[in-house]
């Protein structure tokens, strides 16, 4: 698929995924140019909006909540898949049980350059995002600046700990966002593993324990509380 927008669309209800982005009828070429705004979304069985296979995705000015699974999903499932130039900007959240954002390690497929700025969610997700690349694949660049999270600490991976998890990542921007912790669990607020340069600068972690956790060999963050 090359170019294709959803705009003022309302979804409700569905079995499956709000909206997969994926491989064209080939089975082989990433879907290109493609942009959900402006949309309403409300109770998902699986995941919110996935990207699987596709580059210069937009996603903003849209409304997701009542998800079962991760708001976004980025996470490819083969190799051949992945997610290049993708922008979640301007959107409304609400309850997800998982990850306001993932990106498992299946396929070991190319992610890069992700953009997350000026989202507010309403609700809280389990935890905020999950990030991983595997073996000699690293992803990234990923920018997470000026958004609000909720967090409950309810959902880890791989022995996780932190509401903001990067593991095998290349240039992790966390900036100027808010994000509020349940009192009294001592969650910490972004954990590495294997993964720099990370900067985490002028972030409001309320309730939140440290800061910036390493749980990884090789990284060189900059942090500034």
């Amino acid at each position: 698929m090359n170019g294709a927008t959803l705009d003022h669309v309302q979804v409700f209800g569905v079995y499956g995924d709000f909206v997969y982005i994926g491989v064209g009828k080939d089975a082989k070429t990433w879907s290109n140019d493609v942009r959900v705004t402006n949309s309403t979304f409300v109770g998902s069985g699986r995941q919110g909006i996935s990207v699987i296979a596709a580059q210069n995705v937009v996603i903003d000015h849209s409304t997701v909540e009542g998800v079962a699974r991760s708001m976004f999903d980025i996470e490819p499932n083969s190799a051949r898949d992945g997610a290049l130039h993708v922008r979640i900007t301007h959107n409304r959240t609400g309850l997800a049980n998982n990850f306001w954002l993932a990106s498992k390690r299946n396929g070991n497929g190319t992610i890069g350059d992700i953009t997350v700025t000026n989202n507010v969610a309403d609700s809280a997700t389990g935890n905020v995002m999950w990030v991983a690349g595997s073996g000699m694949t690293s992803r990234g660049p990923f920018v997470i600046e000026r958004n609000l999270f909720y967090v409950r600490g309810t959902a880890h991976d791989s022995g996780s700990q932190g509401a903001f998890y990067f593991s095998r990542c290349t240039d992790v921007t966390v900036r100027s966002n808010i994000a509020e912790f349940p009192a009294g669990q001592n969650i910490p607020a972004v954990e590495i593993r294997n993964s720099q340069p990370v900067t985490v600068e002028d972030n409001v972690f309320a309730n939140a324990g440290e800061t910036l956790l390493n749980t990884g060999v090789g990284a060189t963050p900059t942090t500034t509380p």
